[in-house]
């Protein structure tokens, strides 16, 4: 949701296709980009535009992620105990441990 600064009324509504949600990160340089998580997928949202720019999927339910020192990466933590690490401009995993 979009909040009016000077009212506090909600001026815009985004219905995301993820209907679970466990978190949200902000991936550092994305300018009005967030990413929300939540079972077993990832969706980058243009915040502005209310636009949802890509979908990533995991195997395993997704309990945390984490921005990296490296930008487009992030590391996913899932609930069967791996960590993935994930360049998110190429929807890459760059390493499971």
């Amino acid at each position: 949701m979009t909040f009016s600064t000077q009212t506090g009324k909600v001026v815009k509504r985004a219905q995301l296709e993820n209907t679970e949600l466990n978190g949200i990160v902000h991936p550092v340089t994305y300018v009005n980009k967030m990413l929300f998580y939540g079972g077993t997928k990832m969706e980058l949202w243009n915040v502005i535009e209310h636009v949802r720019i890509y979908e990533f999927n995991v195997e395993s339910p997704i309990e945390t992620v984490v921005q990296s020192p490296v930008v487009d990466v992030v590391a996913v933590g899932c609930q069967n105990g791996q960590i993935h690490l994930i360049n998110l401009l190429y929807d890459e995993v760059l390493f499971t441990f």
